[in-house]
């Protein structure tokens, strides 16, 4: 068991370091580090009195002198070494913690629908990147219902095809924009279904009832796959024609590869960009909500109109 002195000596040495006066302490790193009173003046925005001052406070709390006078220049004594060595770790690891809370705050998670990620929102991240370098976009694929505290998200990016509770903010991005999909240069006799939106095709056949051209897919045979991504692979594949969001198919359409073989038109429901707290509250969340309504409205514009 250890004895009275050692726990003597250890309050003592507590007592000792409070006693310190921390101020000092910065200002006798940064003369340590350029030598000279003026130059670390200079770099702390205030007099060559004041940092010598701070010195004089640090020697008299330490009872011995840090410094000794070559020239014009400052140099550590003994006792002087082996504080500045001290301040060095600690100054190193204030600035790594310092570096990592900014770097925590700078992250944006977003939770987004797995194949609106992958087709439409990833490939146009480096735009937002260049504009606002000091956002961390972190993309979470999911969709449906949103858990924000648990799944760590800020905000998540979502077709208004279910309720979000009262106490979710919300704010509008952009109509939801179908139209039947298949391989350029071919016509398919296969429709592909995704199981995330099974009535998709139904809905849209009902509001095409007056379309010739649309009938001819009420005859066809269907195959389901269980995302949208699956199936606009199999239509890429030449394995049918999908019902797909314009914003799922819009580089692929653009690239020529895909070809749509009605008209995309809006169906009704919409995107919003969901998030607890006011999207206007932080910077970073506004800028990524205008951005994704500026890229959305110039998806719409290229393929829509």
């Amino acid at each position: 068991m250890m004895n009275s002195e050692y726990w003597s000596s250890k309050v003592e040495h507590m007592e000792s370091i409070d006693k310190l006066p921390w101020q000092a302490l910065k200002f006798f790193y940064h003369v340590a580090r350029l030598q000279r009173l003026d130059a670390a003046a200079e770099y702390l925005h205030v007099t060559s009195g004041a940092v010598s001052k701070q010195i004089k406070s640090l020697e008299s709390a330490l009872g011995c002198p840090v410094f000794a006078k070559q020239g014009r220049y400052l140099v550590l004594n003994a006792a002087g070494e082996h504080l500045y060595a001290a301040c060095k770790i600690q100054y190193g690891a204030l600035s790594q913690a310092i570096l990592q809370i900014k770097q925590q705050d700078s992250d944006l998670r977003v939770s987004c629908e797995p194949t609106l990620a992958m087709k439409w929102l990833i490939p146009r991240l480096s735009d937002f990147k260049q504009r606002h370098p000091q956002v961390n976009v972190v993309i979470l694929a999911a969709g449906g219902t949103v858990d924000f505290a648990t799944q760590h998200i800020d905000v998540a990016i979502r077709r208004n095809d279910f309720a979000w509770p009262k106490q979710v903010y919300a704010e509008k991005l952009a109509d939801e924009y179908m139209a039947p999909v298949a391989r350029v240069g071919e016509h398919q006799a296969m429709c592909l279904h995704s199981a995330s939106r099974p009535q998709a095709w139904q809905t849209w056949l009902e509001q095409h009832v007056s379309s010739d051209s649309a009938s001819q897919y009420t005859a066809m045979p269907s195959t389901e796959f269980e995302h949208f991504y699956l199936a606009i692979q199999a239509a890429i594949a030449g394995l049918g024609t999908v019902l797909v969001s314009v914003y799922m198919v819009a580089d692929d359409v653009s690239q020529k590869i895909l070809q749509a073989e009605q008209a995309f038109t809006a169906d009704g429901s919409g995107y919003y960009l969901l998030a607890m707290a006011d999207l206007f509250e932080q910077e970073k969340t506004t800028l990524f909500l205008r951005w994704l309504r500026e890229q959305m409205q110039l998806t719409i514009a290229t393929h829509c109109q």
